[in-house]
């Protein structure tokens, strides 16, 4: 579908639980939206906001917040998931697999479950249901 827009994708359900509290405990949470592609492209954009509902900035610590905060605002509708802001001095990484989970066999590809063993690490399904970070 070249030039063509993509349907608005729809975001998982985030399972607090599965969360570990050592990232739970950082002052490193935003929310997020999709947002409509801009002008020429067709991808839908997941765009960063605070808590008052104006855009984040991944690179300012002042536009992020608490997580309990920021699933309480999650929680009363209007964004599409709570986000964590990876830093530079921050003690994780984050490893994103694109097109490394099949939405009909519920199934991660050899190669990711390959990589995510030998990592041994906490990982979630991305908002697309397709991927794995």
């Amino acid at each position: 579908m070249v030039g063509q827009i993509m349907d608005r994708p729809s975001a998982l359900v985030p399972i607090p639980d599965n969360i570990p509290i050592e990232m739970k405990i950082r002052l490193q949470w935003v929310l997020w939206r999709f947002l409509p592609p801009k002008d020429g492209d067709t991808k839908w954009r997941k765009v960063p906001f605070q808590l008052r509902g104006v855009p984040a900035s991944t690179a300012d610590p002042e536009t992020w917040g608490a997580y309990s905060d920021t699933l309480a605002v999650y929680e009363q509708g209007g964004y599409d998931g709570p986000g964590y802001v990876f830093t530079n001095d921050d003690p994780y990484v984050s490893v994103d697999l694109d097109h490394a989970h099949d939405i009909k066999t519920r199934q991660l590809t050899t190669e990711a479950k390959a990589l995510l063993l030998r990592l041994d690490t906490y990982a979630e399904l991305s908002a697309s249901g397709t991927g794995v970070h």
